[in-house]
């Protein structure tokens, strides 16, 4: 019965998320906040990258990510993050880079870590606002939102990262 209620709440959860984000988009727009945040670039063993679909937004899969917490420094956020939404444990390897966005009328500075699985990992949506998540092969990538397109494109030239986001 638990079970039943758990899985109620998350979809109710994700239609909330899925038309309450228009709005705070609107609100965005009106206040231009500045708004920090990471994401994660998550390698398994075989070299397979994880990547979650959001309930919010319909622009395809991206990197799981979020904002730090008071006092949190931003690899601890990352690793934070992918454990809350995907329940995958990693170990942050490097800082890939930062990138900004001015999308939608606020300043989105995101910091960008490079991470490995600690074991063979199982990625499930943890959040309500994951409707999905999975490690996919390199050579067969789902609809990828921009910036995660970009990213990985950067990753396999070996170029610089930095600039802006998408």
């Amino acid at each position: 019965m638990a079970d039943c209620f758990k899985r109620l709440r998350r979809a109710v959860l994700a239609r909330t998320y899925h038309f309450a984000y228009p709005l705070v988009r609107q609100g965005w727009r009106l206040t231009a906040p500045v708004k920090l945040g990471v994401r994660a670039v998550v390698l398994d063993e075989t070299g397979h990258v994880l990547l979650v679909r959001h309930a919010y937004g319909s622009e395809g899969w991206g990197f799981p990510g979020g904002a730090p917490r008071r006092r949190e420094q931003l690899a601890d956020t990352a690793v934070r993050e992918v454990w809350e939404e995907t329940g995958v444990r990693c170990q942050v390897q490097r800082l890939l880079g930062v990138f900004d966005s001015f999308a939608e009328g606020k300043s989105d500075h995101v910091a960008l870590f490079l991470c490995h699985t600690q074991q063979a990992a199982q990625a499930q949506a943890m959040s309500a606002e994951i409707i999905a998540c999975r490690f996919f092969p390199p050579d067969a990538l789902p609809p990828l939102s921009a910036g995660t397109r970009r990213r990985l494109a950067e990753m396999q030239t070996a170029r610089s990262f930095w600039g802006f986001w998408e």
